[in-house]
């Protein structure tokens, strides 16, 4: 599990190196390193309370957070949590489909100021992404200087599923 944390967190860091730090630093202060390997499952049950514990500490950098109940300004990075079935479109605890338009809209809203996206999700649907949500991410993406990186944490694994 460690061998794949680090492989991820290198291969988001050959795209940007404030986005792979965040990462790093987020799954580090996650203990998901640290969990045993003989557990069932790497995702510690309260996975979702603790991200957004960081994430509201901010772990020493400028974050916005979706879904979040506050509206703040544009920042320099955004952590996702999709950790639903793919189709949830609930309000507080979204899927993958739930959460992909918000982080459209933030992008067009947040263009000038945001450098990089990470997108924590349980749940994915290939071929649903490929059609619906590629394009408008590559596009985002394209801009220099723009990172989006989609992670997959399942409970045997966690893996990249989308870096450009």
């Amino acid at each position: 599990m460690l061998e794949s944390i680090n492989r991820i967190v290198k291969d988001v860091a050959r795209n940007d190196e404030g986005l792979s730090s965040l990462l790093n630093d987020l799954l580090r202060s996650l203990d998901i390193r640290n969990e045993p390997e003989r557990e069932r499952s790497i995702i510690p049950e309260d996975i979702e309370d603790r991200i957004k514990r960081v994430a509201q500490r901010g772990i020493g950098r400028s974050i916005n957070l979706i879904p979040s109940d506050k509206k703040g300004s544009c920042r320099e990075y955004c952590l996702v949590l999709a950790f639903n079935k793919w189709n949830s479109k609930s309000k507080k605890k979204p899927g993958f489909k739930g959460v992909a338009q918000r982080v459209i809209n933030y992008w067009l809203k947040c263009n000038d100021v945001n450098k990089g996206t990470i997108i924590l999700t349980t749940a994915w649907d290939e071929k649903d992404f490929q059609e619906k949500f590629k394009t408008p991410f590559a596009n985002y993406a394209s801009d220099l200087g723009k990172t989006v990186a989609v992670i997959l944490l399942t409970p045997a694994s966690i893996s990249i599923q989308y870096l450009k």
